[in-house]
């Protein structure tokens, strides 16, 4: 199966929030992305390449992006699995940035993985986590519930997460549709 025309947007009431926009001819396709933290200064422009691997909703979307940032500019490199095994389902997303100056930090998230129960055809409930490992600094964990409903073309999830290095909690409102 070949890539497949996206958009995901995800709301952070804590961190930062993003949109992704991907548009396939064939087996690959080009994706552009903005990330912003209105808490903060940090923002990026991203803009790069996909590919999926898979059938149906088992396999694993491939991208990598060149991001315009606010602290320095990276090459990013995106792994999204997605695994459906009766009524579960685990899916992922890592991401790794790659500084291209000494500006930048060298950085492994994975922000989330996601694991779900369906518990009715359109509902599927369970536990998210994230993960952002700075080269250099402490890791940074979120862990919490999470909703998801699919709606036509898609899904809407929410998720709850609680900051495991401190008590904030974060909630989280995506949608992801493809078409």
């Amino acid at each position: 199966m070949g890539a497949s025309h996206f958009i995901f947007a995800r709301y952070a009431s804590v961190s930062a929030s993003a949109m992704y926009v991907g548009y396939s001819i064939g087996p690959a396709g080009m994706v552009l992305g903005l990330v912003d933290n209105p808490r903060s200064t940090y923002r990026e422009l991203i803009i790069g390449g996909f590919t999926r691997v898979g059938r149906g909703s088992q396999g694993v979307t491939v991208a990598v992006a060149y991001a315009s940032a606010s602290d320095a500019p990276y090459i990013q490199v995106y792994i999204n699995p997605s695994l459906n095994l009766g009524r579960l389902s685990l899916s992922g997303s890592a991401e790794q940035y790659l500084p291209l100056d000494g500006d930048g930090t060298r950085e492994l998230d994975f922000n989330p993985v996601t694991l779900l129960v369906r518990v009715h055809r359109l509902v599927g409930i369970g536990a998210a986590y994230t993960v952002a490992m700075p080269h250099g600094n402490v890791s940074k964990e979120r862990l919490g519930p999470a909703l998801q409903l699919t709606i036509p073309h898609g899904t809407l999830g929410v998720e709850i997460l609680r900051n495991l290095n401190r008590s904030a909690a974060e909630v989280r409102l995506a949608l992801t549709t493809s078409f």
